[in-house]
């Protein structure tokens, strides 16, 4: 064998050691997965070079010369040797050949000579090309990036769910991409394109991507059970649930997962979820007039079965029939979701259904309660599948309406109107973004400015290329909703306009004989689309964690937002994984989310990944309803006004602080209406911040004398102490720290070791309110409890308590509402 520089020998030397002993430990030093060398930031670096008699290498070399194109070689470590090599060193010449290097968007063919010096110096470039570049660049760049990790609408190649390998990925592009014309990219410009893709964006084992997750640190079991059980289900966990969690580890903590998703509480959760995005809640009563959805029924003879809004005599049952009626008939694409989750049935059948739901109200305003077989024709919580057959209005026979789950839904088309002029795209837009995860406003393109864009063609939507790049993907959808008017009514064999793109999606073309029922056509089609699939990742992601998923950084990204991007993405990427594999059951989806390091984060093992993890994390401001629900959960009421009055405004939603937004807080402190109000307040702001101190301050003095009228064993809050317990004994002063330990735990989910200095500073709060209260009784106090704190009427019945609590004569209730205060004004309260 030649000899070798001294530098180079030595350093190929301890790579081969480096080689068997990392392999041995199964840990992969190599930052990239990628086998094409890449040139960036005057470092080459060649991610595998196989070298006879020293092994797989992955090496990188430093420009130190720009006039003559120096290189001096500075790492040396094991490679990855799953990758495939991408250079050549030839012993005898002492040249380094690299077939195709990646530098930004250009790639050359170098030779590299080895020179006295330990240095190498380029002999040959020339600029060369990836089999498939101009075919991706022309077809696909647009879209998803020229580096893979997406474009204008973000949708990444990098490991994505169709490029496990060539053939299959191949087939998809030749079917299905571009969307709206696969046939521009058919035959080898499908293979080839699809060779380009799978060599440069596919990651292999990327040990950076383990490392930056690794660097979470998670919750507890028992903690996540918590938070779980709060988010999914609205209360604590049972004293049996935390065992078999204690017990069983994860196992244990899926098997309670899968009980809490049984329960009706969590279905509440579901539809608020996905709510926040399709916003058919518009319709509720509470959210604008109490008949909102059944004056959208107008075709419906038996809307307002329960009376004619002009004719009846408006009582009290008249009124809630109207708003259970309505609120059920608005509830429809929501319950549908429901119906899907509960009976674990695949996800695509919220879309494919050939039903929509009804309850006994809604069935009587659709006119099919008699073809149904309801349990209790009262109860509005008993939702059955229904269908609309033979329909006739205005005697015209319309015939079966083809269902297409939320597709026809009356809310959902008359939440998403059309106009002639709009035709039905804003429709076409919002299925895009929803169930395909796909932001059709962020296509690459011109819009017409007047100027800009050449609009005097008869149909520049189909001639004119700037109009075609979203308008190829956006039409064809958006005529498939054809049979359906502005106002949701099926009207079918109804004149479709031939100035834009006909019904179809993905490339193909809505059959002539699907015409009638051209959306269940449409269904199918998005039901076998992997896109829906991360569409629903990102809507079960984003309404558990408050995060919507990154977005892929952009060209002046640093390497800690690839990392962090990079690694989530491999997370969603497992979760939808587990998704698919379980028939799309949503529940395995949700299962999978708690689990996750990301739902679970705490912090970090190392400070090292902190600029990494800058935005990682569930941790965010609960909504208005979550918080409104964690009261109720924590205190046993919910923040209602005075608990004298409870039993009038337990069941009146005006009088709820957090949900009401005409007399209260529910749209200040950053709820939405589903209608003018559509996105959620995220950060606080100086009246977010007014009603957290209001509120901490208000519950304290509901919460703490409601608890002391309650045996000890069974309070919430202060189960260690009494209303006569003062610090005058060491045995006092322990039930008091108890309790101080207590409060920390029950209200923000800290557990304390009893001499933390946490505790000691609110062991000193009461202390110092104590004695600062007991002074001025007598004087500036009296010994009563506030008016509003005062217990003298049943919380449920309202009948006079046997033993009211009105008075505080030695201040010791009142120094623990001011504990109970200032604990429930911290930000991990009002924080998840």
């Amino acid at each position: 064998m030649p000899r070798m520089p001294d530098k180079l020998k030595s350093l190929l030397k301890i790579a081969s050691l480096l080689l068997w002993a990392l392999c041995a430990s199964q840990f992969a030093s190599a930052q990239s997965g990628s086998s094409l060398p890449t040139f960036s930031d005057d470092t080459l670096t060649i991610p595998r070079i196989d070298v006879e008699g020293y092994g797989s290498l992955e090496l990188q070399l430093q420009l130190v010369d720009t006039t003559n194109l120096t290189f001096q070689l500075t790492s040396s470590l094991a490679a990855n040797p799953s990758l495939t090599p991408g250079a050549t060193y030839d012993l005898q010449t002492s040249v380094l050949s690299i077939p195709m290097v990646q530098a930004d968007t250009v790639f050359y063919k170098l030779d590299l000579q080895l020179q006295p010096g330990d240095v190498f110096t380029v002999v040959t470039a020339a600029e060369t090309k990836l089999t498939g570049q101009d075919d991706y660049n022309a077809q696909c760049a647009s879209c998803h990036g020229v580096d893979g990790q997406g474009g204008l609408v973000s949708v990444s190649l990098v490991n994505c769910a169709n490029c496990s390998s060539i053939s299959t990925l191949s087939n998809y592009i030749a079917n299905v991409m571009p969307v709206g014309a696969p046939e521009s990219c058919a035959g080898d410009c499908a293979s080839k394109t699809a060779e380009y893709i799978l060599t440069l964006f596919q990651i292999v084992d990327n040990p950076m991507v383990e490392q930056t997750i690794q660097a979470i640190s998670s919750l507890s079991l028992d903690d996540t059970l918590r938070k779980a059980s709060l988010q999914l289900v609205s209360r604590l966990p049972t004293a049996t649930e935390s065992q078999q969690v204690a017990n069983q580890g994860e196992a244990g903590l899926r098997a309670v997962l899968d009980g809490m998703m049984q329960e009706d509480k969590f279905y509440d959760r579901v539809a608020e979820i996905f709510n926040d995005l399709i916003l058919t809640d518009r319709y509720l009563s509470v959210n604008g007039g109490r008949a909102e959805a059944l004056r959208l029924m107008r075709i419906f003879p038996d809307a307002f079965w329960f009376g004619d809004p002009q004719e009846a005599t408006r009582d009290d049952e008249w009124v809630q029939n109207l708003i259970l009626s309505n609120d059920s008939v608005a509830r429809e694409p929501l319950q549908l979701i429901n119906h899907v989750v509960k009976n674990e049935l695949p996800m695509t059948e919220i879309l494919t259904a050939d039903y929509f739901m009804v309850n006994p109200y809604s069935a009587k305003s659709y006119g099919v309660f008699d073809e149904l077989a309801f349990q209790d024709e009262f109860d509005v919580n008993e939702w059955l599948p229904a269908q609309i057959k033979d329909f006739e209005f205005s005697k015209i026979r319309i015939g079966d309406i083809p269902h297409a789950g939320i597709l026809t839904s009356l809310m959902f088309l008359n939440r998403y109107p059309t106009s002639d002029t709009n035709r039905n795209r804003a429709r076409s837009r919002v299925v895009y973004d929803l169930f395909m995860d796909v932001d059709i406003l962020a296509l690459e393109g011109s819009r017409p400015d007047g100027e800009a864009v050449d609009i005097s063609s008869p149909a520049p939507t189909l001639d004119n290329d700037d109009c075609v790049v979203c308008h190829a993907l956006l039409d064809p959808v958006a005529s498939s909703f054809e049979n359906w008017n502005d106002r949701g009514f099926y009207r079918p064999n109804a004149r479709w306009y031939d100035d834009m793109f006909q019904a179809g999606f993905a490339g193909a073309d809505r059959p002539a004989s699907e015409e009638p029922t051209s959306l269940q056509w449409l269904a199918s089609q998005m039901a076998v689309d992997p896109r829906f699939n991360d569409a629903m990742v990102r809507i079960v992601y984003n309404g558990l964690t408050g995060a919507e998923p990154l977005a892929p950084p952009g060209d002046n990204a640093t390497e800690a937002e690839w990392d962090a991007y990079n690694a989530e993405s491999v997370q969603l990427d497992a979760l939808k994984d587990s998704f698919v594999a379980n028939n799309q059951n949503l529940k395995t989806l949700i299962k999978e989310i708690v689990l996750s390091p990301y739902f679970r984060a705490d912090g970090l093992t190392t400070e090292s990944f902190a600029i990494v993890h800058e935005d990682t994390g569930a941790a965010r401001l609960l909504s208005p309803e979550m918080l409104h629900r964690k009261i109720n959960a924590l205190l046993g009421f919910e923040w209602r006004g005075p608990l004298d009055l409870y039993s009038v405004a337990k069941d009146n939603d005006r009088r709820a602080r957090l949900l009401d937004d005409r007399q209260y807080y529910h749209q200040i402190y950053g709820g939405i209406d589903s209608f003018v109000v559509t996105q959620r307040l995220t950060e606080p702001n100086g009246l977010m911040v007014a009603v957290q101190e209001r509120m901490g301050n208000e519950l304290a003095c509901y919460a703490v004398p409601n608890d002391f009228l309650t045996a000890a064993e069974q309070r919430l809050l202060m189960p260690f102490v009494e209303t006569t317990t003062q610090p005058t004994s060491s045995a006092n002063q322990e039930a008091i720290m108890q309790n101080i330990q207590h409060l920390h735990s029950h209200l923000l989910a800290e557990d304390l070791a009893i001499d933390d200095p946490e505790l000691q500073l609110t062991y000193q709060l009461f202390i110092s309110t104590l004695e600062a209260g007991q002074a001025a009784v007598g004087s500036t106090e009296d010994g009563n409890l506030p008016f509003l704190c005062r217990r003298t009427n049943d919380l449920l019945t309202g009948d006079d308590l046997a033993s009211p609590l009105t008075t505080d004569p030695n201040y010791v209730i009142r120094a623990w509402i001011a504990v109970a205060a200032y604990l429930m004004s911290d930000y991990r309260f009002v924080y998840e």
